[in-house]
């Protein structure tokens, strides 16, 4: 019964137009006013020649282990937890 009246309504209805959206014309790129890129800041380290002993908690270990399993070095991983190499490699002879 409603496909009579759905043919009906389609054929009084008036057909859509289509949505055009204007597109900005494209600038060269040697008339575009370019900034020049701002000096990168330098920051500053703390110097890592001295550590105070320091000790990475039992619930750090499993993360430690992790860490260094996925790719970064002992090192990073001191520096990460502010502790000495041996430390690292203390958490990860012990075994888990």
């Amino acid at each position: 019964m409603s496909a009579p009246n759905d043919a009906s309504s389609a054929e009084t209805q008036p057909r859509r137009q289509p949505r055009i959206f204007a597109i900005p014309p494209a600038v060269p790129i040697s008339a575009a006013n370019v900034e020049p890129a701002a000096e990168p800041k330098q920051i500053r380290r703390k110097a890592t020649t001295k550590r105070e002993t320091r000790e990475i908690p039992f619930s750090q270990f499993g993360r430690v282990r992790t860490l260094t399993s996925y790719g970064m070095t002992r090192a990073q991983v001191a520096e990460l937890y502010e502790v000495t190499g041996d430390e690292i490699d203390r958490i990860l002879r012990r075994p888990s």
